[in-house]
């Protein structure tokens, strides 16, 4: 069985459009760490990261995203069969053809899965690195990407394309 279940949401242009203006204008957006820092002005940063909800952490909390986040879970959840309770986490990431990312789990809990949302198509993606083996999944608009939170894997910022959004969702079953 393919460790990566792939999803089209079919959710229209329009609305991951106004979406997008929506993350271009929010505060709060941090420099991505994925367990580790950059201090070095010569190297390249891991991408931006904005957290507007978590059953966890403080969270810069936004309606328009969450109510977004919620209608992409709803529509996962009812293409899987892995019995999705709750979401713990909406996390967004924005990457430039600058940023460069190291391999991270979402979660280390056997029962948290991630989905990966893409907001618009580009040639950026997510990389796996699956038993040593890398598996490039390219970010196509309304795809969602569908996995255990534990998997090895990392952001591929774009290269052609100036910017590249996307929506994390880590789910429990």
């Amino acid at each position: 069985m393919n460790p990566i279940q792939e999803i089209n949401t079919n959710i229209p242009s329009e609305f991951n459009i106004r979406i997008i203006d929506r993350l271009f204008n929010v505060t709060g957006w941090g420099f991505a760490t994925e367990n580790a820092t950059r201090k070095d002005l010569n190297n390249s940063d891991f991408g931006l990261s904005l957290l507007t909800y978590s059953d966890q952490f403080q969270a810069n909390q936004d309606n328009i995203l969450n109510n977004f986040g919620e209608v992409v879970f709803d529509i996962i959840r009812n293409h899987t069969t892995y019995g999705f309770k709750k979401i713990r986490r909406l996390y967004w990431n924005w990457y430039h053809p600058g940023s460069i990312t190291n391999y991270h789990q979402d979660s280390n809990n056997q029962n948290d899965y991630s989905i990966l949302y893409n907001l618009h198509t580009n040639d950026g993606g997510t990389e796996f690195n699956i038993n040593n083996e890398k598996l490039f999944c390219t970010s196509n608009e309304s795809n969602a990407f569908v996995f255990s939170s534990v998997l090895n894997h990392r952001g591929i910022a774009p290269k052609n394309n100036l910017h590249r959004f996307s929506l994390n969702i880590i789910t429990h079953v």
